[in-house]
């Protein structure tokens, strides 16, 4: 990011800190000020999509999608009702790209005391936003992965002569059916060799 800090209401003790200036020159961190009206007095480092001059005067539903500046707005309204700092995470809309943020909010005070406007210090976390996102989704997929995956546990009731078993219904149903509703097992018949050489002994009975 540019170091560009414009003059109209800036703190002087900051903006003439060579180590400051040093810092935040190549950072990722906006630093600004905004009136009670939540107009920009003061800003350093601002996002490539903005120029200063461009920011300096105007409010955030002036820069912002509608959307986004409301909930800024809120939240820095919220820090001058309460006299209250706050940190949130927010999202804003700049050349067609979301951007996350950290965004950390404090009364700007008078030297009575009384509330100015916001001081705010704005850091860019959008690729550890993005990692997020894409564990949750991998953790998503992960879930609906093992939802499918049907699982047979516990005491089976089962008729000891036609081996139907009882379902949690009370119904007695068919092996098969059971075991294809309950797990995602198919079946295929065919003819183990003991069963095999049965029938051929009853088919020779039934010929004798």
């Amino acid at each position: 990011m540019k170091d560009e800090t414009v003059e109209s209401g800036k703190p002087e003790n900051l903006a003439d800190d060579h180590l400051f200036r040093v810092a935040l020159r190549n950072s990722s961190t906006v630093l600004f000020n905004q009136d009670r009206d939540l107009k920009y007095t003061w800003i350093f480092n601002p996002h490539p999509g903005f120029s200063p001059e461009a920011v300096l005067g105007k409010m955030d539903s002036e820069l912002l999608a509608e959307e986004e500046a409301s909930r800024l707005t809120e939240i820095k309204n919220k820090v001058m009702e309460t006299g209250t700092s706050s940190t949130n995470e927010v999202m804003t809309t700049i050349n067609d790209l979301p951007s996350y943020y950290d965004l950390y909010v404090e009364p700007l005070r008078n030297a009575d005391g009384t509330i100015a406007g916001v001081t705010c210090v704005s850091t860019e976390v959008t690729k550890r936003k993005q990692t997020e996102m894409e564990r949750e989704r991998i953790v998503s997929e992960l879930h609906e992965a093992l939802s499918l995956v049907k699982t047979l546990r516990g005491l089976l009731s089962i008729c000891a002569s036609c081996k139907k078993i009882k379902d949690e219904k009370g119904h007695w149903v068919q092996l098969e059916r059971y075991v294809t509703d309950h797990s995602e097992a198919n079946f295929t018949h065919g003819c183990c060799p003991e069963c095999y050489k049965e029938a051929i002994r009853d088919l020779k009975r039934e010929n004798e």
